[in-house]
């Protein structure tokens, strides 16, 4: 199973400058190495992505393999929550327009408990803050966390001090900036609701 952790603000650009072997894709960082982003063409993007995925399945291949403990006896269960997070009141008119006089958004979250371990589905492009907060207070020995589970488009879930920064996540967020402390406690309730393990 692969799951898309929290990521809402981590920035995946390559910004690194490594001699490279020849024939491989080019990389570049932002401060103007060439060859700059639309100068490549969409195979030699695909190629760095595939270089990545391979990456990733060589180390999940090596952790597979030391795997010893297995158990067939664990119990499993699972859970759904829907709850209302609160929108910004200076939306969009585009949004406005299709959804008129709406004050929040619901939502659907999603766990899964396997043995002492919980996997969580939100909805959104989640902050990692956000995730680790969920984590950290989790009940579970385990929780992973996935975004972008569960829901219609609802964008960027961001923490309070990024409304306070500024930048392209919370001008693009529809929602308001009680949402995300919102949704991490929703979730640690829901994990909570499994009892003890």
């Amino acid at each position: 199973m692969f799951l898309n952790a929290p990521c809402g603000n981590v920035n995946p650009r390559w910004v690194w400058e490594i001699p490279q072997p020849y024939g491989t894709v080019p990389r570049f960082n932002w401060a103007g190495s060439v060859p700059m982003w639309n100068a490549l063409r969409s195979e030699d993007r695909f190629k760095e992505a595939e270089r990545l995925g391979n990456v990733l399945g060589g180390e999940s291949l090596k952790v597979l393999e030391q795997i010893i403990d297995f158990y067939d006896d664990v119990e499993i269960a699972s859970k759904v929550k829907k709850t209302e997070l609160p929108i910004r009141e200076d939306l969009p008119d585009w949004y406005e327009k299709r959804h008129e006089d709406a004050k929040g958004i619901c939502v659907e979250l999603q766990a899964f408990k396997i043995g002492d371990a919980a996997v969580l589905g939100l909805p959104g492009e989640v902050f990692l803050e956000l995730g680790k907060e969920i984590r950290r207070n989790s009940p579970f020995k385990h929780t992973f966390v996935a975004e972008l589970c569960n829901q219609d488009w609802i964008g960027y879930v961001l923490t309070k001090q990024a409304y306070a920064e500024g930048g392209y996540e919370p001008t693009a967020s529809i929602l308001n900036p009680e949402a995300g402390p919102m949704l991490v406690k929703e979730s640690i309730g829901l994990l909570e609701g499994f009892g003890s393990k």
